[in-house]
């Protein structure tokens, strides 16, 4: 089982890595298993492989990125307003900095303890401790708390006001964004219901019209009506299909995430339902219309 701290670590590990560098271990990884699944398996289940093995562990990679920005955003306007008050109480940042060490701010409370370490055991200047931790946390919310708190600590004596300023500022801004979310996820509903709708249709056309208009072709033709293998004339319907919901999961992820990367979850999800519907549906030559009655 994986301790809390230890959690804490790998999402930061992630972080720095950064979404590029494993996208692209992600698709060397899906070229290499989808290779090989095609020495065993048929074309279109290598091409899942493939597609699975670049989308599932970017879209774990994702969330343990976002769960920890959510948790940064979360926490440090507390810890800033923390700091407000202690600077408040002492009248330093390095005394407050040594009260808010021993406070629990999550994913913040080691940076804390760097900061104030960096501080009295290493000579380091308050600023630059400041800014060496928004580099390590990799934050847009802290890195902008950070410039606006070391701008205030050159020109104005008045740190209590900026702190309470920024905390105010990360509430505010958390607040704004579940709005959003909470706005565009009819949105996002609607998208999954087109994909799925979009699915439904292609596998009724293929399973039960595709065959019959070919049929029609051959004997208007005056040739014999010979059985075709569905994969052979589905094939391209499959490309278009993962085509759609890869798009459609990606497209999700820039609206609901503010990126692409947040919707490869999304693209897993769609793109599963896709090799479904045609491994078990559209391949096999099932027909829909005739297992229903019309």
């Amino acid at each position: 089982m994986i301790a809390f701290g230890e959690t804490d670590g790998l999402r930061a590990t992630i972080k720095a890595a950064g979404m590029p560098g494993i996208v692209t271990a992600a698709v060397l990884a899906g070229a290499c298993l989808g290779g090989v699944t095609m020495l065993l398996q048929p074309f279109y289940v290598a091409v899942y492989v493939f597609l699975m093995t670049l989308l599932a562990p970017a879209a774990v990679a994702y969330s343990l990125m976002a769960s920890y920005d959510s948790e940064i955003n979360g926490r440090a306007p507390e810890l800033f307003y923390d700091l407000s008050e202690y600077v408040r109480a002492s009248g330093s940042m390095p005394k407050a900095l040594k009260r808010a060490a021993a406070g629990h701010y999550g994913a913040m409370s080691d940076e804390v303890r760097r900061v104030l370490s960096e501080i009295e055991d290493e000579g380091f200047d308050l600023a630059s401790s400041l800014r060496a931790m928004a580099g390590r946390v990799k934050n847009a919310y802290v890195t902008r708390s950070v410039t606006i708190i070391n701008e205030a600590l050159t020109s104005s004596p008045d740190a209590e006001s900026v702190l309470k300023m920024v905390a105010a500022e990360g509430r505010l801004s958390r607040s704004l964004e579940a709005e959003r979310r909470a706005g565009i996820s009819p949105a996002i509903t609607v998208m999954y219901l087109t994909a799925a709708v979009f699915l439904i249709v292609v596998s009724l056309c293929i399973s039960s019209f595709v065959p019959v208009s070919r049929q029609l072709g051959a004997l208007a033709a005056g040739g014999a009506v010979t059985p075709e293998n569905p994969v052979d004339y589905a094939m391209p319907y499959y490309a278009l299909s993962l085509s759609v919901t890869v798009c459609t999961g990606l497209t999700i992820g820039a609206m609901r995430d503010n990126s692409i990367f947040g919707g490869m979850k999304d693209a897993a999800v769609l793109t599963t339902a896709a090799f479904l519907v045609f491994a078990l549906i559209v391949f096999p030559g099932v027909n829909l219309m005739g297992a229903i009655g019309l």
